[in-house]
């Protein structure tokens, strides 16, 4: 009896250890992916404060007025996009003109409403003196005394200092046909909606100061015709009503 109780206990003990190992064991998984979990959880809360924060910035940004962001990179963007846009519609329209009157139409539309300038004068020159062919307000006597003291000045020494560095009003343009100085275009004032002469301004007087001369001389051809000397035509085909200060 006493073997056979020793033999009983013993495999008794060795089930009860048995079964006290695997429940070590099984506490110690739990651990462990406890352990795992906690971790897994610390790295989602981080990301998630991560995310957060991304998010409050972008929201602080997106609620400042576009012009008070200097340094993103979508104002010049679309500054870029903006001046492209005018420059494209205006060369176009120059290009289409059918006479030299609609060029004249087309250059008085590209300043007072792509540009917003209110107060301008152009006048091209055939032969010795210049005739004032445009101007915005329309009286010629505004402009005499412009002419005298600047715009004869410009013809004579048809040099032209302004830059879109020195956009100082008023500010004259020369009209060129190749090498030859056939105009100037004389801009005075821009209106109250444009803050300064910037990048969209300069874009388009250049623009016109290029190809005005250009225009003038597609528009008179397609109108009467070919002719040996186009820039003659051009000043038949504006009409003889124009006004010279001389």
């Amino acid at each position: 009896m006493s073997d056979s109780t020793d033999r009983g206990l013993d495999e008794w003990a060795q089930r009860f250890l048995s079964g006290l190992r695997k429940s070590t064991e099984i506490a110690e998984e739990l651990l462990h992916n406890n352990t795992r979990q906690s971790s897994r959880i610390r790295e989602l809360e981080r990301q998630l404060a991560e995310a957060t924060a991304r998010l409050k910035a972008l929201e602080t940004r997106l609620e400042k007025p576009l012009e008070t962001v200097h340094d993103q990179p979508l104002a010049e963007l679309l500054l870029e996009q903006n001046c492209l846009t005018h420059v494209f519609v205006a060369s176009d329209r120059l290009m289409r003109v059918r006479s030299a009157r609609e060029t004249i139409e087309t250059i008085a539309e590209v300043l007072g409403n792509f540009a917003g300038v209110v107060r301008y004068a152009l006048w091209l020159r055939w032969e010795r003196d210049p005739v004032l062919v445009r101007s915005e307000p329309t009286a010629p006597d505004t402009w005499r005394d412009v002419y005298s003291h600047s715009v004869r000045r410009d013809f004579e020494q048809g040099t032209f200092a302004q830059s879109e560095a020195t956009p100082a009003l008023p500010l004259s343009l020369p009209i060129r046909l190749d090498a030859r100085l056939v105009g100037v275009l004389h801009v005075a004032e821009v209106g109250p909606q444009v803050d300064k002469v910037g990048r969209l301004q300069w874009d388009l007087f250049n623009l016109l100061s290029e190809r005005c001369a250009a225009s003038l001389c597609i528009g008179a051809l397609r109108s009467q015709g070919h002719d040996d000397n186009p820039w003659n035509l051009v000043r038949e085909n504006l009409g003889a009503k124009m006004e010279s200060h001389t």
